[in-house]
Order: C-alpha cells, then structure tokens, then sequence
C-alpha cells in the first residue's frame, strides 16, 4: 500500500511553441520599430516646415511590411530597419544640427539684428534696447560682436536635437540677450549661465533617451505575457516614457517576477492538460471541469469506475511547479473499510507509475519528490465524497420502483 505522493515537474516547450514564443517577440520589435519610424518622419517633415536647414528625406524601410515564416529571416531584416533607423536618425539629426546654427548665427551676427527691434521677439528688442542705452558708456566693436556671436553660436549649436521648444526658445532668447550686453564681464556670466542651461537640457533630453530604450526592452519582455499584471505594467511603462524619468530600480525586477508568474500559470495548463489526458488513457474519470477546478480551485478528483466511495485528489501549488496525490473516501466505519482502503490505494499505485511516463511523454517529465510508507497516513475522509454505501444506494434502483414509474 502507498499512502500521500507528491511530484515536481517541468514542461518541455516542443519546437513549435519555441517559434511561436520567439514569433511574439519578433513581432512587438516590428510595432516598436514601426513607431521609432513614424517619430523619424513626422520630426523630418517638422524640421523642413520650420525652415531648419537642407532637410533629406529618411529612407527607412516599413516594417510592418515585414514578414516571414522563418524566424531568423524575420529577425535579420528587422536588423536591417534598426540600422536604417540608426543611421537615418544620425543624418537628421546632424542637419538639423547644422541648420539650427547656422540660422543662429545669421540672426546674431545680421546688422538688421541691432536695427530692426520691432522685427524681433520681445527679449531681442529688450536686449537691442539695453546695448543701445550702454553703447554710449562701454562702446563695443563689431569684431568683438561677431566673436562673441560665434561662441554663442557653438554654445548653443550643441543643443540636443530632441530639445523641447519651450528650452529652444528660452536658450535663443538668452543668446540674444547675451551678445547684446554691453559689458564684457556680464556677457561671459551670462555665457556661462548659458552653457549650463544647454548641458542641463542635454542632460535630460539623454535621460529620455535612456528611459524609453530601457522601456522598450522591458514592453519586449513582456510581449508574450498576457496577464492582468502585465497589462498594468505595461500603461505605467507608457506613463514613464511620456514623462522620461529615470525607471525605478524595482521595476526590472517586477517585470521579471510577472514573466515568472505568467510561465508558471503556463506550466500548470500544461501540466493540467497533460494529466487530465494521461488519467482518462488510464481509465479514470475526471469530469469536463477538472482543469478549471485544479487550477482554479486548487485541487481536483479523478475516479475509477470500481471505486466506489473513493477517489484520487490532486493538489496543484499555484507558487510552484509541484502536485500532490492521496486517496481520499466519503465517510463510512463499515468492518471491512481498512481492507478497501488498501485495496484502493494499492491500486493507485500501480497505476501511479505509468502516469509518470505518461506525462514524461506528453511533454511534463516529472520527479516524486514525496512518498510516504503504507500505513503512516489513514486513507483522508472528505465531506463533499459519498461514502461506500451511499455510493452504492444511490447507484442501486429496487426494480419494483421502476415498474411502479409512470411510463
């Protein structure tokens, strides 16, 4: 006789559903280059608009257009439109670059810059103001404007390209402020102050960078999890990209755990499917619920049709990839009820072995990892089983009651 079991399993993927695993991720590559495309064209098409320089057209393949059945073909020229990507980003970006300080210093160094106040936006004027008012005291001479133009130009001509406009348009004014002051003195501080706001811009426009790369590489380790959590998690990676602040050090580690807990749930489908079909090929019964009720539920019965009374209860551990199994049987005290009991479980037994290697075959090779002697532990009597004889009355008709029903 053989009392309580308890096994460890892993789930073996077959290769189609390695393929279709690395499907999914190939693919949430494809949706995330796609978008990194459209940002290329829309700041492309923005750029010429606002007249910021010789702006070339960005030749990068669409990569929904993409598709094939083999993986590494798919992945290879998904390769491809990165470095397009890479390398059509570094152009616009060096154009723009160009652009932005070349009109930059057209406007500084242009004479229509010092005459022409009511063209220029409000601090201009106010800047043309003030050097007019100090001319008369600390005279200034055009070659020492047009150096001075030039630095401001190479100062601001590393503004990041993702600047935002508010900081485009706050450091341009400061420009024009700065090459307009009359002193030499209060145009170096407020040169100095100028090359800080530039390096603190820089810095965050970097941060964002970093943010949404990380984020990306994040949604892709979740592009095959489909969970609730998984959801969440991936409306606060959206929340942390538009925001572009540094990811909490946890979040890594809980996108992690959410992949774990999703693989987990998988095995125990997996798992559950295996064994509900290896017992029916053993003869057991095991009911149209018994997957939902052993994953959701926790456990779940399977009978044989001579086990009257008793069943095989399996336990599934939602925290582990384990099960256990015991007979258990409704309640009854009848004189031969020992006797049953081991006849049952003896049963069990035997047939206990050939469900391991049914589901080794079925793709769940499993270990036991708990046995315990016969005798140790009485058969467990549950509530929700009929006992031997209730079993037995119910499954028994008088046959003087069948002629008594109505037809």
């Amino acid at each position: 006789m053989s009392g309580p079991k308890s096994l460890s399993y892993s789930v073996v993927e077959t290769e189609a559903q390695l393929r279709q695993r690395e499907r999914r991720r190939l693919d949430e590559q494809r949706r995330q280059l796609s978008a990194e495309r459209d940002r290329l064209l829309v700041r492309a098409h923005a750029a010429r608009e606002a007249g910021e320089g010789v702006i070339s057209e960005p030749s990068v393949t669409d990569p929904m257009t993409l598709s094939d059945s083999d993986n590494s073909l798919y992945a290879q020229a998904l390769e491809e439109v990165r470095r397009q990507l890479a390398k059509a980003t570094h152009a616009l970006d060096s154009e723009v670059l160009e652009g932005r300080k070349s009109a930059l210093l057209s406007r500084l160094t242009s004479p229509l810059a010092e005459r022409d106040i009511a063209s220029q936006s409000a601090a201009e004027a106010l800047a043309a103001q003030r050097a007019t008012r100090a001319e008369a005291t600390t005279p200034s001479s055009r070659e020492g404007r047009e150096d001075r133009a030039e630095t401001i130009a190479r100062v601001v001509g590393r503004l990041d390209v993702d600047a935002p406009t508010e900081a485009r348009e706050r450091i341009d004014s400061a420009a024009a402020l700065t090459l307009h002051e009359a002193s030499d003195a209060v145009a170096e501080r407020a040169l100095d102050s100028l090359r800080l706001d530039v390096q603190q811009v820089n810095e965050r426009s970097r941060m964002r960078r970093k943010t949404a790369v990380q984020v990306n590489a994040l949604r892709q380790e979740l592009a095959d999890v489909a969970s609730p959590g998984a959801s969440m998690m991936r409306r606060r990676l959206d929340q942390y990209e538009q925001l572009g602040e540094p990811l909490p050090d946890s979040l890594p580690g809980e996108v992690q755990s959410l992949r774990v807990a999703a693989q987990r749930d998988d095995d125990r489908a997996t798992a559950s499917r295996a064994l509900r079909s290896s017992l029916t090929e053993l003869g057991y019964e095991v009911g149209e619920d018994f997957d939902r009720l052993l994953l959701e539920r926790g456990f779940a019965d399977a009978h044989q049709a001579g086990w009257r009374g008793y069943a095989v209860r399996i336990r599934s551990d939602p925290s582990s990839s384990s099960l256990g199994f015991n007979v258990v049987r409704g309640a009854g005290d009848s004189g031969r009820q020992r006797a049953r009991d081991r006849e049952v479980e003896q049963s069990w037994c035997a047939d206990f072995r050939q469900l391991l290697d049914r589901l080794d075959a079925r793709g769940v090779p499993a270990r036991l990892t708990r046995q315990t002697p016969a005798g140790d532990v009485p058969v467990l009597v549950v509530s929700d089983l009929p006992s031997d004889t209730e079993r037995s009355r119910l499954e028994w008709t008088d046959p003087d009651e069948l002629e008594a029903r109505p037809q």
